[in-house]
């Protein structure tokens, strides 16, 4: 049986948000009203998302904060 790889949510947020829509740390942040060293903390793995992130990203794209 193969082991399946762990996958962080930082990662999800980068392949699933960022490069699709092609928004820099800088410009997320700006949209978000956040730092940009928050945006990149978390991109990096150094930062959790928070819930207060998760809340602000639904509103930003539109979808659910449960996703």
């Amino acid at each position: 049986m193969e082991k399946l790889l762990n996958i962080h949510p930082e990662e999800i947020f980068l392949e699933e948000f960022m490069r699709p829509f092609k928004l820099s740390a800088y410009r997320l942040s700006k949209g978000l009203g956040i730092l940009q060293t928050r945006i990149s903390q978390i991109i990096n793995g150094r930062r959790r998302i928070t819930s207060d992130t998760v809340l602000r990203l639904s509103s930003f794209f539109g979808n659910s904060a449960k996703f």
